[in-house]
């Protein structure tokens, strides 16, 4: 791909091999600023303290590979020194993002964490403003909130939408992101709403991050924990998450122990429900059978600074997710091979946020801090334009959408044509 970046695979090599770690770097232009960065990785992983021999990089680096020596003291070994090799390897990171590769669309939006895409050209996010609700982009260039009405639930002052779903005739599925408690809302077209379910297993719903819905009216929602706060699960270890379905007024739990559940997706045919472990860092597949999932596996398993979030589907079948923290899209085929399409990172917040999250000491400042050129920790994929060519990006602190022209065009998801009822004003100049 023209114009394509590099980000360098950092592998540890010690008595007994790592996986390799991924870190966005220049190999002609490393720095003191990133090795220290790399000497926090070590330690968070290794959990030793780390010294570096001295070495000169530009001296021993090609085009492709760099290698450096380290020393790891072990303190429980009485301070025995063992030697590390580090490898720096280059490796494609897709389409180098920029003024001419990313465009963006809208302005003034809050946080719109999930895009959602029409054929007739509008665009629906996440709004928090005030009681908050949906934020809308006409094609015309303007933008419209459609914000709660009424007193919310549970002693909540607002709310707060993550993830959002379109039903025909103009109604929105709103899984609320409640401070200790969630729900999932339906916000009418003039403002209006009602609570479609806040319980589960008949005990209140922890805060809800997203919602599909399947040809039968059938609620799939993800609730990414169980913990307060929620930052209490921003490690390796998380399996507090879960897949609830809401069917016939009830809703319960129908997938257990997931690593901080995100965006799901249910396949064409319907048989199947994918989903984002965010801290497990993998993508996961279950059979849907009747009302159950079953035959849980593992699709993709990511790397060092991908914590999946968002994800759709092409036409070709490919999945994409997109990536918190790395600002990463990737592509992920049927048998696991994953090609990344584009990502605005920078190697120290990267090797920052992952020492941080190897230790288990994740937190808020990881994922509300921005290290990047134009995109602003994205954690959504729509696809949308008259071919489906065009990936818009949903994201957590930006307060436009980017979008990119996508290698291969989109799956068109059931409510791509839906009637959109009353929200065909929209459209008028």
């Amino acid at each position: 791909m023209r114009g394509e970046g590099r980000r360098i695979v950092v592998d540890f090599i010690k008595k007994h091999p790592l996986r390799p770690f991924l870190v966005d770097a220049n190999i002609k232009t490393l720095t003191s600023r990133f090795t220290q960065a790399v000497f926090g990785l070590l330690q968070g992983t290794l959990q030793k303290s780390v010294c570096v021999a001295s070495f000169n990089f530009k001296k021993n680096c090609n085009d492709k590979q760099v290698s450096s020596p380290f020393f790891v003291t072990d303190p429980q070994s009485g301070g025995k020194t063992s030697y590390v090799r580090v490898i720096f390897k280059e490796v494609s990171t897709g389409m180098e993002v920029n003024s001419e590769t990313v465009f963006t669309t809208g302005g003034g939006l809050i946080r719109p964490e999930c895009v959602v895409l029409h054929a007739s050209g509008l665009l629906f996010a996440p709004d928090w403003t005030r009681t908050g609700g949906i934020s809308i982009l006409a094609p015309i260039g303007k933008r419209f909130r459609l914000l709660a009405i009424g007193e919310i639930p549970n002693g909540d002052s607002a709310i707060r939408a993550n993830g959002i779903a379109l039903e025909s005739g103009g109604s929105f599925l709103i899984a609320h992101l409640g401070s200790e408690e969630g729900a999932i809302y339906r916000l009418f077209t003039d403002g209006s709403f009602e609570t479609v379910t806040d319980t589960v297993d008949g005990a209140p719903m922890p805060p809800a991050n997203f919602v599909a819905t399947d040809s039968k009216g059938r609620h799939w929602i993800t609730v990414s924990t169980r913990k307060v706060p929620r930052a209490l699960d921003y490690n390796p270890d998380a399996n507090s998450g879960f897949i609830a379905l809401h069917v016939n007024g009830e809703t319960r739990v129908v997938a257990d122990g997931l690593g901080y559940t995100n965006e799901c997706l249910i396949s064409e045919d319907e048989r199947t429900l994918w989903v984002n472990e965010t801290f497990a860092r993998r993508l996961t597949a279950f059979d849907i059978v009747g009302d159950s999932l079953t035959n849980r596996r593992t699709i993709a398993q990511f790397g060092v600074g991908t914590f999946p979030d968002g994800l759709t589907q092409a036409a070709d079948g490919t999945l994409f997710v997109t990536s918190i923290v790395s600002n990463r899209v990737l592509r992920v085929w049927p048998d696991g091979r994953i090609e990344t399409v584009l990502e605005d990172s920078d190697a120290a917040h990267i090797a920052w946020v992952e020492a941080a999250f190897q230790a288990g000491d994740m937190g808020r400042q990881h994922l509300d801090t921005l290290r990047s050129k134009v995109l602003k920790n994205i954690s959504n994929l729509a696809f949308g334009g008259a071919d489906l060519k065009t990936a818009y990006l949903g994201c957590l602190l930006g307060d436009t959408i980017a979008a990119f022209n996508s290698p291969v065009a989109g799956r068109a998801m059931p409510h791509w044509s839906c009637d959109l009822g009353p929200l065909t004003r929209y459209l008028e100049d």
